[in-house]
């Protein structure tokens, strides 16, 4: 009886004493945890679309550096046309603000053994600056639609005669850019991270003065046409003369107010 109740509390002592170790290393893991995830993210963590579990912040700074270096900018120009300017081309990089390491003071750190199954997914704005400020200027004027032989002039609406008639002739926009503008335009979507930038939605495209829904052309059109549109018949005893619309147009003379009539003097 005595060997039996000898070999018990051998065993009651074998087992509080693995207990306790084991309590040891529990408390020990634990406080490794909430030491290594002071300055890592908890499993599951994603910032901008990159996993950043088990991260610093420094290394969290490279993945987001790397968001920059993949930056795109899609210029939009008239007639569906497209350009590009990328990270490199702009003289684009990053610039750490400590984003990523107030993201991971702010988490709770002391209950790390939970996240395991988080997915927790952060936002950070990557604050860029520019490594060369005249290089996406230099860049922009080497765009195609930059370019003056590219560049169409735009063209005034205006009357023509048809021959039979007078009609207003539409206006012609062109392709003409106002290229401070477009360097201002740019420089702005640049700065403020955009993907896509229209330069016709920004009026970088120089416009014509006179379009085809103008009063003053509309109303010099139809007095044109109102002065010319009647037929005169001469008979005379021999013959008869015409007086009609090939002659009358050359007799059609503009005021000082911008008002047609025909010149009395050449009728």
């Amino acid at each position: 009886m005595g060997e039996e109740k000898e070999k018990m509390k051998t065993g009651k002592k074998v087992i509080i004493a693995l207990i306790i170790i084991l309590l040891i290393f529990t408390a020990a893991a634990y406080g490794y945890g909430v030491h290594y995830f002071t300055d890592h993210f908890l499993p599951g963590s994603q910032v901008n679309g990159f996993n950043c579990s088990y991260k610093t912040a420094d290394e969290t700074e490279k993945l987001l550096a790397k968001e920059v270096q993949a930056y795109v900018l899609t210029v939009e120009t008239r007639n569906n046309g497209k350009e590009s300017i990328t990270a490199k081309e702009a003289g684009l990089v990053y610039k750490p603000d400590g984003g990523a390491r107030k993201l991971i003071k702010k988490q709770d750190r002391y209950k790390w053994f939970l996240a395991f199954n988080q997915k927790k997914k952060y936002t950070l704005a990557t604050d860029t600056t520019y490594e060369d400020q005249n290089k996406l200027t230099e860049t922009v004027k080497k765009l195609k639609c930059m370019q003056k032989d590219k560049m169409e002039k735009p063209v005034d609406a205006c009357i023509k005669d048809t021959g039979e008639s007078y009609e207003i002739q539409p206006e012609k926009e062109g392709t003409t850019l106002d290229t401070k503008k477009v360097q201002k335009v740019i420089r702005k979507a640049v700065s403020a991270g955009d993907v896509t930038v229209s330069l016709e939605k920004n009026n970088c495209y120089k416009k014509p003065s006179v379009y085809k829904d103008d009063k003053t052309l509309k109303k010099e059109c139809d007095q044109m046409n109102k002065l010319t549109s009647c037929v005169i018949t001469y008979d005379f005893s021999d013959r008869s003369e015409q007086l009609d619309r090939n002659t009358i147009k050359d007799w059609l003379v503009k005021d000082a107010n911008g008002d047609y009539s025909v010149d009395k003097n050449q009728v």
